[in-house]
């Protein structure tokens, strides 16, 4: 029997993700049958967005303990990255967990509150969507960083007049030269001569930033993205999700020691993943 005060930790997760029916539609989800009722009840008592968009969010909201929902592929538009069947960084992960033995955990809550942020900023959503599912002082703080990065961002782009035509979340798709295996990226800021992207981060200082660059795989996702595009420049756009909200601009030239080395890092689990036989 499942309650609302079934502790969350001690809730199953299955051994692969499946197509599982709800009340609200199809959810491709990890969680165990009992795990996804224990949840149902848990996101009815606390929201009257009763979607599924809204329950995808609650879900994932406890990605720290391994939960995942997703809309099932077959349901998505012909045209959504998720669609092109290629390599993307975010699989590159995925497979290397595999090939470890390892789990993907992220921080409390910092998955959905990052593509809230996201939306807000890029997409021009509505702040305090109830769709998310976040609390009244995580949409301040979205509120805050949108208005740094406006401020900070803009005005760097603004000084610099090389990037024109910039393009906004826009799947990309190509070949890898080495292996031949189909890649895609979807940029969230992207022009002729540089690619940005937009990170949530609790670094306090530029110098923090950086150095969390290599913790979190970002050197392979720059150098992906680049080998990607004919880009010269790879930029990070930090905006911190605490007062003072700073906003940390970090650039990476193509040759550099920084992108050589996340070229290697991408370069050898491509090759893994031919070596497997995994399907893209």
């Amino acid at each position: 029997m499942t309650t609302t005060n079934t502790r969350l930790a001690d809730l199953a997760i299955a051994p692969a993700s499946q197509i599982m029916a709800t009340p609200y539609g199809d959810l491709f989800t990890n969680l165990a049958p009992e795990t996804l009722e224990t949840m149902l009840i848990k996101w009815t008592a606390k929201t009257e967005c009763l979607t599924r968009a809204s329950l995808v969010n609650y879900l994932n909201l406890f990605s720290h303990l391994g939960f995942e929902a997703s809309v099932p592929l077959a349901e998505l538009p012909d045209e959504h990255i998720r669609r092109i069947p290629a390599i993307s960084n975010a699989r590159l992960t995925r497979f290397k967990a595999k090939l470890q033995g390892e789990e993907i955990r992220y921080p409390e809550r910092c998955l959905v509150f990052g593509q809230a942020f996201h939306a807000v900023t890029l997409e021009h959503a509505p702040s305090g969507d109830p769709v998310w599912n976040l609390r009244p002082s995580e949409w301040e703080a979205i509120r805050q960083m949108r208005d740094a990065y406006i401020g900070d961002f803009g005005g760097f782009l603004a000084s610099q007049p090389k990037f024109r035509r910039l393009s906004y979340e826009k799947p990309r798709v190509w070949t890898d030269k080495e292996t031949g295996l189909p890649c895609k990226a979807q940029m969230d800021i992207a022009c002729r001569k540089a690619v940005f992207d937009l990170k949530t981060t609790s670094a306090w200082s530029e110098e923090r930033f950086t150095e969390l660059l290599d913790a979190y795989d970002y050197d392979r996702q720059a150098a992906f993205y680049l080998d990607g595009s004919r880009a010269e420049w790879f930029y990070f756009v930090g905006v911190q999700k605490r007062p003072p909200y700073a906003v940390h601009i970090v650039p990476f030239h193509r040759d550099s020691d920084f992108i050589e080395k996340g070229r290697k890092k991408y370069r050898y689990l491509l090759r893994k993943f031919q070596e497997s036989g995994e399907r893209v």
